[in-house]
């Protein structure tokens, strides 16, 4: 009703990366759907909430937290607390420190060194390395945004890293201006890619490696249905034609 999507995993099946992305607060409670109590809240490192984009927490009517970077918005048969300090959907940083691999990435990341609102990590073998400025991150605007395809715009004065809090998956791919460029995964679960000065369109589109070819297969089938549907009918007719030859005989 409202498009507020939920981070907690409601099933027994989540991407590894979830588990690499989660601080410890919520992955001693693997067994509860990783549910975050109201008391440890204070224990888990504001990072995380602000570049997972948790704008909002929900407890319990009977339930409350104290937390000087949330602040309690609503108070009725449930509670809403607001992350004051969120970082947007999606947004540009200027700055990118390389991972070999999300353990890496997991361990920069909660570095107490790490400016997440600032800089991003990023897993690349090939050293995309990005030493800008530090300066504050730039929001981004979403043109349009559908599960299988996002569509982005940026208008930047020097080169920097874009990075959707989406998911990332191998089998997303991106474009900027309609040439095909690299995701990258970002602070461990999301996607980035980079992005030069002006202004472009940036487009995510999910495309899985089994798409074409399940395609080819529909298509295939539908043709052969079509095929021994006509075939059929044709025979059928030429039975009639014979009987009724037979009859007037």
């Amino acid at each position: 009703l409202f498009h507020i999507r939920r981070f907690q995993t409601t099933t027994a099946v989540f991407p590894k990366r979830f588990w690499q992305f989660v601080p410890e607060t919520i992955q001693k409670n693997d067994h509860d759907y990783y549910k975050l109590e109201p008391h440890d809240v204070a224990a888990t490192p504001q990072r995380f909430f602000d570049a997972a984009n948790l704008k909002y927490l929900v407890t319990e009517a009977t339930s409350s937290f104290s937390s000087q970077n949330f602040s309690l918005v609503y108070d009725n048969d449930l509670k809403i607390y607001e992350n004051k300090s969120v970082l947007p959907r999606a947004y540009v940083v200027f700055r990118a420190e390389t991972a070999r691999n999300m353990e890496d990435a997991r361990a920069k990341f909660y570095n107490a060194s790490f400016d997440w609102k600032r800089s991003v990590i990023v897993e690349d073998e090939e050293s995309l390395g990005l030493q800008g400025s530090l300066r504050p991150y730039q929001p981004v605007k979403i043109i349009s945004y559908e599960p299988d395809e996002v569509i982005l715009r940026t208008n930047l004065d020097q080169e920097g890293i874009l990075v959707l809090t989406d998911t990332y998956y191998s089998e997303w791919r991106a474009s900027i201006d309609g040439v095909a460029v690299r995701v990258y995964p970002a602070n461990v679960l999301f996607r980035a890619v980079k992005v030069s000065a002006g202004e472009h369109e940036i487009r995510f589109v999910m495309r899985p490696w089994w798409f074409w070819p399940s395609v080819f297969v529909s298509l295939f089938t539908i043709i052969t249905m079509v095929f021994l549907f006509l075939k059929k009918s044709t025979i059928g007719k030429v039975h009639l034609t014979i009987r009724a030859w037979l009859t007037k005989q």
